[in-house]
């Protein structure tokens, strides 16, 4: 096959060719625009696709052969789908108005998104049509209408915010002002029609205020004011300068005559994408953004035509009993492991494998889904695996993964959902039948094992009890995935399935029903339902999802009680001082459960990094999940210290009242003294301050000198009497 067809894949723009000197038809269609292939469909010889430059129509259809031809031949050319920025933002960071408007119409169209493939060959106005209108209570219009935005935008659920219908392709006129806009000033006229001049005097105020530790919006208006709009600038005497200390006057225009505050402060805020930071501890910015935590409705019953249409992802514990593999001696037994197997529903093939011994979470199944779509070579690298990588050549993100609800119907798994263009489908509870799939592969893996293993367990009552599996257990967890992917090459390479529907195609083009000969076979003649990703880039999106408050001092990461610094927002003015009574802003963020020393902020700019505060460092290197024990550990003790703290202040405060008591019954009241008096008093109290640490010098002296200083003709610490300081000893031998 060659580049050409590979690179014809959903959500391509198909482009005439300008320099062309007659019209371009393909198929019955005139193409006198751009469109966007929103589904290909090689076994019928189908191109579905949107037009991009007028109002919205309902998708044409185009001959496959044809339209390669045509590009062969440099007729026509393919160009990537540029979006607006909303659309591919995290839903999070999407402003409430917006993700409101997404939601509703989301819903009113959610019939068609389910079966896209049955919609588009049914055509313009039929009965699914209908029934959507009558369920939805709106306008055949504008179901029309909703629909195409959906396809316009890539089958992005973020793309039916933006203008649909008749507003889709509309350009504004050029608007000429002819009044000052704003409201009506109160008091005396303020403001001006802006013209070039005030935005270029704008761009001046832009530039001094973006500075490091700048002016407030405040003073750099007044900046712009003084440098460019004053009636008359004089430089003022000696004399007034000495009483003013001002070297000039200026006296600026009339305040109609020049550019307001908030006129500066709105072009300002728009030069920032609508999130100008913090510099007046006075500036509201009501920006939180509610999490949005319901459910995504799905559906597993709809015909498969590609590899990549549709994955299917389950786990099991697995019946083999393991040993530690830290034990030379296998004698330590770690019990079962649990098997993620990932299926593409098209070809039967299995392309994903993960074993671990946590437990089920979306931490697990994330892994399972990037080895599914990560390249396989990197991933028995990793493992340590010698299976020859061409042997299972499978890569790709799926269209759509058919999922319990257990690890992805939640909070964190927003991730991939958002990020990444993957549609997720739930089964319905209780209805194993939903992932047939998955669930044989199970059965088929044990089988395998059943009757050569003895550490495999049977369901003996009788072994169960005896507990025969783990006494035999051999096996560890780099030996299972060698076994796994043993079999795997042998499921996907060799394995025969009976019931297998081969199409008409399929059997011209000699196609054995082989899941490796499937999926080789789809990707030739039905390409386009898989989505490349670097594995890097693929890792961050799977990540976790929570949510982040943003305080002056540190960044705090919401339910894990730990704390960040970003340099992204401190950059971005995010973590300065906030007004009081304003809410802490809320960030959405990716992190992984295995490690908490960094997560990542979800930003209009992309995820950025935040690392480990300094406070919490006594957890780095650690998990989430051990960081709650450690402190769950330590809460215990640090509450009886507490106890024993208040005990203690309590004794204190009972010596306290118990001294004051005394004292109290003891004083006797007399008159108030002048400050005179108390003076007097406190120097007569210091003395005996006075002689005690004077005392305490000369011991150390005749401590470490071992002799009896002297002071003038009088030796200190002497047997004679010390008629110098006689009145002293009598002050202090008075009763």
């Amino acid at each position: 096959m060659d580049n050409t067809n590979t690179s014809l894949k959903r959500f391509s723009v198909v482009c005439p060719n300008t320099d062309l000197e007659s019209s371009l038809t393909i198929g019955s269609e005139l193409i006198a625009e751009d469109y966007l292939i929103v589904l290909v469909d090689i076994p019928l010889n189908q191109v579905f696709a949107i037009n991009l430059d007028s109002i919205a129509r309902f998708p044409i259809r185009l001959p496959y052969d044809e339209l390669i031809e045509h590009i062969d031949n440099d007729r026509v050319f393919l160009a990537s789908l540029e979006m607006d920025k909303r659309v591919t933002l995290d839903e999070d960071l999407l402003n409430k108005g917006y993700r409101a408007k997404m939601e509703k119409r989301w819903l009113d169209i959610l019939p068609l998104t389910l079966n896209l493939d049955v919609v588009l060959r049914n055509g313009y106005g039929e009965k699914i049509f209908d029934e959507t209108r009558i369920k939805s209570g709106k306008s055949k219009q504008y179901i029309y209408d909703t629909f195409y935005s959906w396809l316009r935008h890539g089958c992005r659920k973020q793309g039916l915010g933006m203008p649909q219908g008749k507003d889709a392709n509309h350009l504004p006129k050029t608007r000429v002002i002819h009044v000052k806009q704003g409201a009506t000033n109160k008091g005396i006229p303020r403001g001006k029609i802006l013209d070039e001049r005030d935005f270029k005097n704008f761009q001046f105020g832009f530039r001094l205020y973006r500075k490091k530790n700048g002016p407030s919006i405040n003073k750099t208006i007044h900046k712009i004011w003084e440098k460019h709009y004053f009636k008359t600038r004089s430089k003022n005497t000696a004399l007034e300068q000495a009483h003013t200390g001002k070297k000039y006057s200026v006296q600026l225009l009339p305040a109609h005559e020049r550019p307001s505050y908030h006129q500066f402060y709105f072009w300002l805020n728009k030069q920032y994408d609508g999130n100008l930071p913090k510099r007046d501890k006075t500036r509201k910015n009501a920006t939180e953004y509610a999490a949005n935590d319901q459910g995504r409705p799905g559906n597993a019953f709809f015909h498969i035509i590609a590899p990549g249409e549709l994955f299917q992802l389950d786990e099991t514990p697995f019946d083999e009993e393991m040993v530690s593999v830290f034990d030379s001696e296998r004698k330590t037994k770690i019990g079962k492991a649990t098997i993620y197997f990932v299926r593409d529903t098209f070809s039967r093939a299995i392309v994903g494998l993960y074993i671990t011994l946590l437990r089920p979470s979306f931490a697990t199944a994330k892994e399972a889904l990037f080895n599914a779509a990560r390249d396989k070579k990197e991933f028995l690298a990793e493992i340590g695996c010698p299976l020859d990588p061409a042997l299972w050549n499978i890569q790709g993100v799926p269209m759509a993964l058919l999922v319990d609800k257990a690890e992805f119907h939640n909070k964190v798994s927003e991730g991939p959902i958002t990020d990444l263009p993957i549609n997720i489908k739930f089964t319905r509870g209780g209805r194993g039948d939903d992932k047939p799939l998955a669930e044989t592969i199970f059965n088929s893996f044990s089988k395998f094992f059943q009757g050569v293993s003895p550490a495999h367990q049977t369901k003996s009552h009788r072994d169960i009890a005896l507990q025969l599996a783990r006494k035999n257990a051999c096996l560890t967890i780099p030996e299972l995935y060698q076994i796994a992917l043993v079999y795997i090459e042998h499921y996907n390479n060799k394995h025969v399935i009976k019931d297998y529907p081969l199409t008409r195609e399929m059997i011209r083009d000699d196609v054995k029903p082989i899941p490796i000969q499937l999926w080789t076979w789809g990707l030739q003649n039905r390409p386009g339902y898989l989505s490349d990703f670097s594995e890097s880039e693929l890792y961050l999106k799977l990540l976790e999802k929570g949510e982040v408050t943003l305080h002056r001092n540190h960044v705090y990461l919401k339910d894990k009680g730990l704390r960040y610094n970003c340099e992204w927002t401190l950059a971005e003015g995010l973590q300065d001082r906030r007004s009081s009574g304003n809410k802490a802003k809320v960030f959405p963020c990716r992190y992984f459960r295995g490690l908490v020393d960094m997560i990542f902020l979800c930003t209009p700019d992309g995820l950025k990094l935040a690392t480990l505060d300094a406070k919490d460092i006594a957890y780095s290197g650690l998990s989430f999940e051990e960081v709650h024990a450690y402190k769950e550990a330590g809460r215990e003790p640090q509450d009886l210290l507490k106890e024993d703290e208040i005990n203690s202040l309590i004794s204190v405060s009972l010596f306290l009242e118990d001294t004051l008591r005394n004292a109290r019954a003891q004083r006797i009241p007399s008159s108030m003294p002048n400050l005179a008096k108390i003076n007097e008093n406190r120097a007569a109290e210091s003395i005996f301050d006075r002689v005690h640490l004077v005392n305490r010098f000369v011991q150390a002296i005749c401590s470490e000198h071992r002799q009896t200083p002297s002071v003038g003709h009088q030796t200190l610490f002497s047997d004679e009497p010390n008629a110098a300081h006689s009145e002293h000893d009598d002050f202090y031998a008075k009763d």
